[in-house]
């Protein structure tokens, strides 16, 4: 498996999402990821599958210390008591001491940017998250949340696939030493071609482009794990220029984190 070095962090290029999954089913597909190589895990409060990832983490053979385990905090839990009763639940539903990772999910229009913050870096503070991040903010949204934050944050993840490329987000990660966390990276098998970007100012209640959920089969995920080392060439080619501090996280098992 390859790493991308951060911040002086080495963590997995490849990671599996967990959208949609629920259930047993949710369960499978990570021990079967797990059993297959996998190292980065990637949930949400939202999804309602944190205590099947955590499930799976105990289940399985893989120490903790070798993986590198993502949730993020709702839209609805922005407030500073908010967030921080967010990350408690999380913590006990993952069945884990520590969050490597703890993201904004989703920029509101109406989010307390300095509390939400606040809250976050006193998580890092009190050794439950090791490291902060956002997800699904453009550059002046994430420029407003490090401004309100004394830890340095270390991702943003948003959509980022071949035909759909953000270069001015890569290009602001890539000089300010943030990892970008590409979801649906392979745009989930579609045909590259030339299409709007998506709105990052929209309604995380409004659908989202992360529809396909992962197979439960082992084969189906052996598979799509080949598939998107195969492929991992072809993700180089998304930007024009050095895609250093990019990392993929398929959700489907197709994507990045």
């Amino acid at each position: 498996m390859e790493f991308e070095r951060v911040q002086g962090v080495d963590i997995p290029k490849i990671g599996l999402g967990t959208w949609q999954l629920q259930g047993n089913t949710c369960y499978r597909a990570v021990l079967s990821a797990l059993e297959l190589g996998y190292r980065h895990l990637d949930t949400a409060e939202i999804y309602d599958n944190e205590s099947e990832v955590g499930r799976a983490i105990a289940d399985s053979r893989v120490a903790r210390s070798e993986l590198f385990l993502v949730t993020k905090v709702w839209t609805d839990h922005l407030a500073y008591p908010a967030v921080l009763r967010a990350a408690r639940g999380s913590l006990k539903r993952l069945g884990v001491d520590q969050i490597d990772l703890y993201l904004v999910h989703w920029p509101k229009a109406s989010m307390p940017i300095a509390d939400t913050m606040q809250a976050m870096n006193e998580l890092v503070e009190g050794g439950q998250v090791l490291r902060l991040g956002v997800s699904n903010f453009n550059v002046e949204q994430f420029e407003a949340a490090q401004s309100a934050s004394s830890v340095k944050l270390f991702t943003n993840q948003v959509p980022f696939a071949v035909g759909r490329v953000d270069t001015s987000m890569l290009e602001y990660c890539q000089q300010n030493e943030v990892l970008l966390t590409a979801y649906s990276p392979l745009d989930r098998g579609r045909p590259v071609r030339r299409r709007p970007q998506r709105n990052l100012h929209a309604d995380p209640s409004l659908p989202s482009s992360r529809t396909t959920p992962i197979s439960s089969s082992r084969s189906r995920i052996r598979s799509a794990n080949s598939h998107c080392f195969a492929e991992r060439s072809s993700c180089r080619t998304i930007a024009s220029k050095s895609m250093n501090g990019l990392a993929a996280c398929p959700a489907a098992g197709l994507s990045a984190s």
